[in-house]
């Protein structure tokens, strides 16, 4: 059971816009990624009972996951393949889900992954928002499967003039290193927000 989000997905309103030849703006950009870093902040710091750590990391933050209100909200969907400390998933990551075109180079290799996964994907995501289409786009599958493993992203299509503190931010979040990262959610939120 979900929620019922009156309003349309994140992709749409991007695609709608590339129709155009407009972008969001920066600003608009800024305030849906920093909202669903808040999400994602809040489902990474779950604990149980015991206040142990449940791990959760969402694996597939993408434009279709995220859904916009119709009074403006952002809100991120579909914790379906998401991990958690105590679920029934392959211990060793040997299952590759979510989107290639979003997915941190760990996850890609299928290696364990953590929330610096979404923190990665999430950066991806504002990539997108501000420069109008995807960071990795192979012409097979097989070829975006090895951009994700290497993490690239193509830097070139960034709009000229964009600040250097939000270029920080976004550069930080898409480290291949996932130690390189911001190394919370929470961290990550607050340096959107502040900017």
């Amino acid at each position: 059971v979900m929620e019922h989000v009156n309003g349309l997905p994140l992709h749409e309103l991007i695609e709608h816009l590339n129709d155009q030849k407009k972008l969001i703006p920066m600003e608009l950009a800024v305030f849906i990624t920093s909202r669903i870093a808040r999400a994602l902040a809040y489902a990474h710091s779950r604990t149980d009972d015991q206040r142990v750590s449940l791990n959760i990391v969402h694996r597939d933050v993408c434009p279709s996951n995220i859904l916009i209100t119709t009074e403006g909200l952002p809100k991120l969907t579909d914790f379906g393949i998401a991990k958690a400390r105590n679920n029934i998933m392959p211990a060793n990551d040997q299952c590759l889900m979510g989107k290639l075109m979003y997915m941190p180079p760990e996850q890609a290799q299928k290696k364990g992954t953590d929330y610096r996964g979404d923190i990665y994907a999430l950066g991806i995501v504002l990539f997108e928002l501000l420069c109008g289409h995807k960071g990795r786009e192979g012409r097979t599958e097989s070829e975006t499967l090895e951009l994700a493993c290497q993490g690239c992203v193509d830097s070139d299509a960034l709009p000229d003039g964009l600040p250097e503190g939000l270029l920080h931010i976004l550069y930080r979040a898409i480290q291949v290193n996932p130690d390189d990262r911001y190394q919370s959610t929470e961290e990550m939120c607050t340096a959107l927000e502040y900017f």
